[in-house]
C-alpha cells in the first residue's frame, strides 16, 4: 500500500485520504517518523473533515507512543473529538 499511495500522491498531491493511507502504511511498517510527517501533510488537506482528522490523530497517538514521546501522544489524544 505504501508504494501504491506514493505513486498516487504524485498524480493527486492534494488528497488528504491518500496521505492518510500512505502514513497508515508507514505506521504499520514501523516507520513512525515518516508516518508522522505524512500525517501532518494529511492534516493540511483534511479541511472540514472531522472524521478523517480523528483517524489521523489516533494514528499519530500510536506513532508518538511507539517513539516514546508521551507528551506529543497526549497532545494528539486531546485533539480527538469524542462521539464521532
Amino acid at each position: 500500500i505504501e508504494q501504491l499511495t506514493d505513486e498516487a500522491l504524485e498524480s493527486y498531491p492534494a488528497q488528504a485520504e491518500l496521505y492518510y493511507l500512505n502514513a497508515f502504511a508507514k505506521n504499520k511498517l514501523k516507520k513512525y517518523k515518516e508516518a508522522i510527517e505524512t500525517f501532518e501533510m494529511a492534516l493540511e488537506f483534511a479541511i472540514d473533515n472531522t472524521s478523517l482528522e480523528n483517524k489521523i490523530y489516533k494514528q499519530m497517538v500510536l506513532a508518538y507512543s511507539a517513539l516514546g514521546n508521551t507528551k506529543k501522544s497526549e497532545e494528539y489524544n486531546r485533539k480527538i473529538k469524542k462521539g464521532l
